[in-house]
């Protein structure tokens, strides 16, 4: 009895136990994209009903470990002080969810391309200028497992939110969680910026690789324990990119481009529409690391300044 096997096992000795089975055998575990081979039809039904109250549950602790509750409210979205695209400051409300402690990281992402066979990050263009022959841009910028991962496009960050059970957040999500819990302050900690809060304005280099960006959870959090939300790397949004969107953004879970959450998620492959990007990088200035800071960008674009960090909403 099989199942094409992910990564790890879990016991079901309680299923064949109930069925008059033998005791301490191991099943593997029936991964995202993979289907049974051959199974016993006396034991299908129950063990897969088993399992997939096991896996879901599992799924559920491991996921929301690494992320934060951002609880339902309202927030101040945009700045006076800032660019035009940033006007005007409005109201919205928002749903409560889950965002990611960290950005996406090297380590992790090369968890999905193993389980997915997703584009490889080696498959990234290469750098023209200072890097080595056959080096690839993620390497030279994040050079180990614990750095954010960086040369995604928005597609490619889709695609590891909708493999992890996630999402990327909407803008509104992204800004909210990144002000933890503030109110009309530049940054996620207060009005202030300086090297050892965050990693930007090519402040830091070091290491062989001349490192930009650095290991995700170097520097403070926010109030709301959240890690990087301004420089290290800018960040994906779920969002189409609208110079304008503010002057008539909807007041309740608001979300550009689209009328809903789903049909973006739904359709992400077919997206050609820029999107948009947060929290600036490792060489933002300080003006553009701002959590109100907005930028637009292809959805193919691949860049050592943008990763990504995934939302998931929380069920009832």
């Amino acid at each position: 009895m099989f199942l094409l096997c992910g990564t790890f096992c879990v016991t079901v000795n309680l299923v064949l136990q109930s069925m008059g089975g033998a005791q301490g055998l191991y099943l593997p575990l029936l991964c995202r994209g993979y289907y049974p081979l051959c199974l016993e039809s006396s034991l299908t039904d129950a063990i897969n009903s088993e399992f997939s109250q096991i896996y879901h549950d599992t799924n559920n602790e491991e996921t929301l470990t690494n992320m934060v509750l951002v609880p339902a409210g309202e927030f101040q979205m945009g700045s006076t002080h800032g660019d035009r695209d940033e006007k005007p400051v409005h109201t919205v409300y928002l749903d409560a969810f889950h965002i990611d402690k960290h950005e996406v990281t090297v380590g992790e992402y090369k968890q999905f391309v193993q389980a997915t066979s997703h584009r490889a990050l080696s498959d990234a263009p290469k750098v023209l200028t200072t890097a080595k022959q056959g080096e690839n841009t993620t390497a030279r910028s994040s050079p180990t497992d614990r750095h954010p991962v960086v040369n995604v496009s928005w597609h490619d960050a889709m695609a590891y939110a909708q493999w992890a059970g996630k999402r990327l957040p909407t803008e509104a999500e992204w800004e909210k969680a990144a002000r933890g819990g503030l109110i009309a302050q530049k940054y996620p900690w207060g009005n202030s910026i300086d090297s050892s809060k965050a990693n930007y304005d090519k402040n830091t280099k070091s290491g062989t690789h001349a490192e930009r960006t650095t290991p995700v959870g170097k520097y403070p959090a926010n109030g709301y324990g959240l890690y990087d939300m301004s420089g290290n790397v800018a960040e994906w949004c779920l969002d189409a990119y609208q110079r304008g969107f503010y002057a008539n953004s909807p007041r309740r879970n608001p979300v550009a481009g689209a009328e809903s959450i789903n049909q973006i998620v739904d359709n992400f492959t077919n997206i050609k529409e820029r999107r948009v990007v947060r929290g600036g990088s490792w060489s933002f200035n300080a003006k553009s690391v701002r959590v109100a800071n907005r930028l637009g960008e292809k959805p193919s674009l691949l860049s050592s300044d943008v990763g990504f960090r995934c939302v998931r909403d929380v069920v009832p």
